[in-house]
């Protein structure tokens, strides 16, 4: 075979690699989006809930709220909100 030159045959074969590896990186892009960490700090949460720093404190007192604390900063993930915002849901009342 001439160099620059290839067979239909080898062709379909370069085509399914790269779907296949275009299937891997499509993969992997889901798996590094789903390991990625929200963390929101004191002051980011007391914006997103709409409370008092007193009231973030009483959740957290109250084991209401999961937190992560080092030093004297809490941090909040993405999962402790949402199971906070779970525990606390109230369907609406039809009447």
């Amino acid at each position: 075979m001439k160099k620059g030159y290839f067979h239909i045959a080898d062709m379909d074969s370069v085509q399914a690699a790269l779907a296949t590896l275009e299937g891997f990186r499509n993969i992997n892009e889901e798996e590094n989006k789903s390991k990625s960490l929200k963390v929101y700090t004191n002051k980011d949460l007391l914006l997103l809930l709409g409370v008092s720093d007193k009231q973030l404190r009483q959740y957290r007192n109250e084991g209401l709220l999961s937190y992560s604390r080092v030093d004297d900063k809490f941090w909040y993930t993405q999962d402790d909100v949402d199971e906070f915002l779970m525990k606390n849901h109230h369907n609406a009342l039809v009447s």
